[in-house]
């Protein structure tokens, strides 16, 4: 477990410097690699504008989370059961942990920690990528024309405009 997470904290680090050079309109894409990691739930997606990143996130850290609390909440209810109701001799036998749930729920957080870091950059790549086509590009060049009938050069500058937009 701690390799895991110490893998994951690795991937934030290395995405960092990535994802800060990664700019859409003037915005970094760190804050929501960083707000989708630490709190989760798909803060990060939703701050960046994201509304499908941050459902998807959302709903695999509160599946991920409920697959792990249930069994540890059940085993930890049987235990106070036992306890309230004078049971100590069964007070550890009752006891079961599903250990497929617990593991299920740990590889769907996992998941959904690694997507909250691609997703930003995926989707700072696309905005990025939409605000660069629908740019104005202004044109400015110099520009000599040959001698007319009256022997003279014409000297002036070129002004042209492009409007891309899809």
């Amino acid at each position: 477990m701690k390799n895991i997470f110490l893998a994951l904290c690795l991937i934030l680090l290395a995405a960092a410097p990535l994802a800060a050079q990664e700019e859409q309109s003037g915005k970094s894409v760190f804050w929501p690699i960083f707000l989708n990691f630490l709190p989760g739930f798909g803060v990060g997606s939703f701050v960046q504008g994201d509304t499908g990143g941050g459902v998807v996130l959302l709903i695999a850290d509160l599946v991920g989370i409920g697959l792990v609390g249930v069994p540890i909440l059940t085993a930890i209810g049987s235990i106070l059961w036992n306890m309230v109701t004078l049971q100590w001799a069964d007070l550890g036998n009752g006891v079961h942990l599903d250990e497929v749930l617990i593991v299920s729920g740990l590889i769907v957080f996992l998941a959904s920690k690694v997507l909250g870091v691609v997703f930003p950059i995926i989707y700072a790549a696309n905005e990025k990528a939409k605000y660069e086509s629908k740019q104005v590009t202004f044109n400015v060049s110099p520009q000599m024309e040959p001698p007319d009938d009256s022997g003279g050069i014409a000297i002036g500058l070129k002004l042209s405009a492009r409007y891309a937009f899809d």
